[in-house]
């Protein structure tokens, strides 16, 4: 006698086998990543500068309206009083859609310095803030949000902007599940079929804590 399993009975065998093996389900991991700028670091030094985080997210940074570029030790300052930039744009694309957990970006200016701040993930905007003198200001997200590209940008900016980090921490999505069965590996959507006995062996094998659940002495 043959019987036909599909994905939701496989993937449901496999987290119950995860379960009885590790005691409970695990997370899928969270990195965090960082980009800073200034003499040391990053410096955006032109109008359209790449630049690599410390996981290997390359940033695109786009500057329009200005020439005016300068490093100091702690930032990179974008325009200035007389040559301030329209706008600034940060963007960078992970490898994978991920569930963003925090998302924030810290900007300063000198005297009455102005511009809006904006943070999005994919199409969704997450945070925002103002730049107001010579005050240093963080963005951050206001809450979780499932993505793959992330940007921010600087509109109605007067005077210099100074650029300090952007930092990010996102958890990737877990991978396609795979279940090694009798005849071979299976994933996605499909279905194998399976002989009542293999399944037998299957749930005894991975309930060996308490057997007699599948029928087994």
């Amino acid at each position: 006698m043959k019987i036909n399993i599909t994905k939701r009975f496989l993937l449901s065998l496999c987290l119950m086998t995860l379960t009885l093996l590790c005691g409970e389900n695990k997370a899928w991991g969270q990195t965090t990543a960082t980009l800073t700028f200034g003499t040391n670091n990053v410096k955006i030094s032109a109008a359209d500068v790449l630049a690599t985080d410390t996981k290997g997210n390359t940033w695109t940074i786009t500057t329009v309206g200005t020439t005016s570029f300068t490093q100091q030790p702690k930032y990179s300052q974008v325009g200035s009083g007389d040559k301030p930039a329209t706008s600034i744009t940060f963007t960078t694309t992970l490898p994978s859609k991920s569930t963003i957990k925090a998302f924030s970006a810290k900007f300063g200016g000198n005297s009455n310095t102005a511009g809006t701040i904006s943070l999005k993930v994919d199409d969704t905007k997450v945070g925002s803030g103002s730049l107001n003198g010579t005050k240093d200001v963080t963005v951050n997200n206001t809450s979780s949000q499932l993505g793959q590209k992330l940007t921010i940008t600087i509109t109605g900016i007067a005077k210099g902007v100074k650029c300090y980090n952007i930092s990010v921490t996102y958890q990737e999505a877990n991978p396609a599940p795979t279940f090694s069965l009798p005849g071979g590996t299976y994933y996605g959507d499909q279905s194998v079929t399976i002989s009542v006995a293999d399944l037998g062996t299957i749930l005894y094998t991975t309930n060996g804590d308490n057997p007699k659940t599948n029928g087994k002495e």
